[in-house]
């Protein structure tokens, strides 16, 4: 039992050891890097995952507000069988949803802007 925990404990250890290697080389540059440059260079996939939940967000958000549309003309046509608060929470949602990743550039953009300007 003993030999079994020291085993686990040391995979876990050389696991988290070639996860810090690997991360240590992905922050690695040409010249000797400074912790600003290494911070930058671990950051680049958050920023590829921001762009993808940007994306995702416009397309979630365009298929409520078409969603919304649809749900309106149902209840246009049967008002008894679609209520009419459906597709005005269906359109604010998707609206949301699109502004959402609107405000969010828009901050890093002047976060951006602000940073550049105080350098």
């Amino acid at each position: 039992m003993l030999r079994k925990l020291k085993y686990k404990r040391f995979f876990i250890s050389a696991l988290w050891t070639t996860w810090l290697f690997a991360l240590s080389q992905y922050a690695y540059a040409a010249t000797e890097p400074t912790l600003g440059q290494a911070a930058g260079n671990m950051l680049e996939p958050i920023g590829l995952l921001q762009d993808g939940l940007h994306k995702i967000c416009f397309i979630i958000g365009g298929m409520l507000i078409v969603g919304a549309g649809l749900q309106y003309k149902s209840h246009r046509e049967n008002p008894s069988a679609v209520r009419i608060s459906t597709p005005i929470v269906l359109f604010l949602l998707g609206l949301a949803l699109i502004l959402l990743p609107l405000i969010s550039m828009q901050s890093s953009a002047s976060q951006a802007a602000a940073g550049a300007a105080a350098s």
